[in-house]
């Protein structure tokens, strides 16, 4: 049979898939005839599966796992007889699962030359070589849904930009052990061609983009490269703003370099803060205090730039003090308006290989390994956690399909409270906050993270 290849996504937090089209490209250097699918946007053409010689699924998170396994049942289902591949961080994660699943092979980090070589049966050793060799390029005619059919950037209640999205680099220098990255890339990253992230970045605004969202893990691993990169692209085109994501520890360490990236069109930073508690993050090994937030955070502000921080604020760690302290903080630090509702319930997920599992207070509480949902089950020892994290996510799903306006998070945190400390009255600063008209908060539409 003729090779012929399906790249497909199906999750990227409602973002394009930047990372299809770096394949798609590459497998176009070797001639193979490649297509396209966007899964969370498109239907699986199950009727042209077969003429498919090699499916492979873009996995770069446990939502996007999950969604590619169910998508296989369809497919194997209509006695697809192809060859099937995952790639992406939970592909390398999962990769003993999901073999016995089915999956013919899984590629994690540097993915295109040993996936390519897969495909094209050569010299491929069943090792995977995680340093990139290959040239990169962009595919000569990709195709992909609209771009304002992604989710956008919401700038104001009324006005909302089309977003795209690239990323300039990939890994990450650090060993935060509860995230997916540090067992793949081990401490290292790697950094995308500057020209081709440029022209990916000029051929999206072309096509309506006014926004665009680096999906780097760090954008301040290599702070110069990524901050060329939009200086060009700020030259070019002066309009299109930008958002990055960067921990605590770097903004603080590169700190010179955050008006230059204001200036260039950035106008907020994401960080994942996690918890405000300093025992917590020490045991999650994020390398920053709550502390260094506070003063992170301060910094960002006289700059005139926006650092929204996300959280789990459910761990192993959490006791019913240490999440009310949390709520309090989140009044405190006026941050009700720019935190997204679901930051309120997030529970930390344990993946195969996480670096959580080292921890003997983890091990000890973990059940065996769920392959059908991809983590290891724990529970909390106070069983009114547990009820209070269900119930709190059950309640924000259902108030995020009334809206997100300030007003309704205004509301929501309300309720949040009342069920998290019901012996205790908000206090007058809630209620004066609330009735404030303050400046609208920039939020990406899509509000889960994992």
């Amino acid at each position: 049979m003729m090779q012929k290849v399906l790249l497909l996504s199906t999750y990227d937090l409602g973002r394009l898939p930047f990372a299809l089209f770096l394949l798609q490209g590459r497998l176009e250097q070797e001639n193979v005839p490649v297509k396209t699918l966007d899964l969370s946007l498109e239907e699986l053409p199950i009727k042209e599966i077969d003429s498919f010689s090699h499916l492979c699924f873009y996995t770069p998170m446990h939502t996007a796992t999950r969604l590619a396994l169910k998508a296989l049942e369809k497919i194997k289902g209509q006695g697809f007889s192809g060859e099937i591949a995952f790639f992406g961080h939970y592909a390398d994660l999962n990769k003993k699962t999901l073999m016995q699943q089915g999956i013919h092979a899984c590629f994690g980090g540097e993915y295109e030359d040993n996936l390519v070589r897969w495909i094209l049966k050569s010299s491929f050793s069943g090792k995977e070589n995680k340093s990139p060799k290959g040239d990169f390029a962009l595919p000569s005619n990709p195709k992909h849904p609209p771009l304002k059919s992604y989710g956008g950037l919401q700038i104001s209640l009324n006005k909302r930009l089309v977003l795209g999205h690239v990323e300039t680099s990939r890994g990450c220098l650090h060993h935060c052990r509860h995230c997916p990255i540090p067992p793949v890339y081990g401490g290292r990253f790697s950094i995308l061609p500057r020209q081709l992230v440029i022209s990916e970045i000029c051929r999206q605004v072309k096509l309506g983009a006014q926004h665009i969202t680096l999906g780097d893990p760090d954008f301040f691993n290599g702070p110069l490269h990524g901050l060329r990169i939009l200086e060009e692209v700020h030259q070019i085109y002066p309009h299109i703003t930008f958002d990055v994501t960067i921990k605590i520890e770097h903004l603080l360490k590169h700190r010179r370099h955050l008006p230059k990236l204001k200036e260039v069109g950035c106008i907020f930073v994401i960080s994942a803060l996690e918890s405000f508690d300093n025992q917590i993050l020490k045991k999650l090994q994020k390398g920053h205090t709550y502390e260094d937030f506070l003063e992170a955070r301060e910094y960002c502000r006289k700059l005139g730039l926006i650092l929204c921080p996300t959280f789990i604020p459910f761990t192993p760690w959490t006791t019913r003090e240490v999440y009310r302290d949390f709520l309090k903080k989140i009044l405190t630090l006026d941050l009700v308006p720019a935190l997204s509702p679901v930051q309120y319930t997030l529970r930390l997920l344990i993946h195969e290989n996480s670096g959580l599992l080292e921890l003997k207070e983890i091990q000890d509480i973990i059940q065996p390994f769920d392959q059908e949902y991809l983590y290891y089950p724990w529970s909390f020892p106070d069983p009114w956690l547990e009820d209070l994290q269900k119930d709190l996510e059950l309640l924000v799903w259902n108030e995020q399909k009334k809206g997100a306006s300030s007003q309704n998070r205004w509301l929501l945190f309300q309720k949040i409270w009342n069920r998290a400390i019901p012996e205790t009255p908000l206090p007058a600063e809630f209620f004066e906050k609330s009735k404030k008209v303050s400046a609208f908060i920039p939020y990406l539409t899509e509000p889960w993270y994992c």
